[in-house]
């Protein structure tokens, strides 16, 4: 049995390798690009981080609150204003209520 056009290129002599700026890895130079890239960040961004940061050290729990509750509802003081909770519970779900 006879293979033909084994190369894939229907038996034409092979491509010509064009003289490029990449490594051998077929990326461009850690020079080039270096030119090349850059990042910018925005004052927002850079305020919108530091934000992000102050808030993840906060604690979660907030022990003062959590006892003025327990005391609270153990006096049996604890009040939940029905509709407060409603209207929380539907822009919650709903976004904002006009």
């Amino acid at each position: 049995m006879k293979i033909n056009d084994v190369g894939g290129n229907g038996g034409t002599k092979p491509p010509e390798v064009q003289p490029s700026r990449t490594g051998k890895t077929g990326r461009p130079a850690a020079s080039e690009r270096a030119e090349r890239d850059r990042v910018e960040v925005s004052d927002g961004a850079r305020r919108l981080a530091s934000l992000a940061e102050a808030v993840a050290k906060l604690p979660e729990v907030r022990p003062q609150l959590v006892e003025a509750l327990r005391k609270s509802i153990a006096e049996g003081s604890y009040r939940v204003d029905s509709r407060e909770l409603a209207r929380a519970i539907l822009e919650f779900e709903d976004g904002p209520l006009a």
